[in-house]
């Protein structure tokens, strides 16, 4: 009886593993990128940026809004919820 590898995973994850390519050297190193950042470097601004990037202005107006409430910050994020339509109830 073998082991390794072979016996731990089913056929058809081998085969998949086996399709995979090694890196080309002469491409460069092998590294993560950011795709949305111009340079390609991560950074917390361009990943701010990817998830809160929206067309609507209405909803950035209501966001700022709702951030600057001189209220508790529980008060704003349970506001920030209903707005998102975030609530859950009994029907959910």
């Amino acid at each position: 009886m073998g082991s390794g590898i072979e016996t731990s995973l089913p056929r058809e994850r081998l085969e998949l593993i086996a399709t995979i390519q090694p890196q080309l050297s002469h491409l460069g190193e092998d590294k993560p990128m950011w795709r949305w950042e111009d340079k390609r470097n991560f950074n917390t601004l361009s990943t701010y940026s990817f998830f809160t990037r929206e067309d609507d202005r209405q909803f950035n107006s209501a966001w700022k809004k709702i951030w600057r409430l001189e209220t508790p910050q529980r008060i704003r994020v349970f506001v920030w919820l209903a707005f998102q339509e975030r609530l859950l109830t009994n029907v959910e």
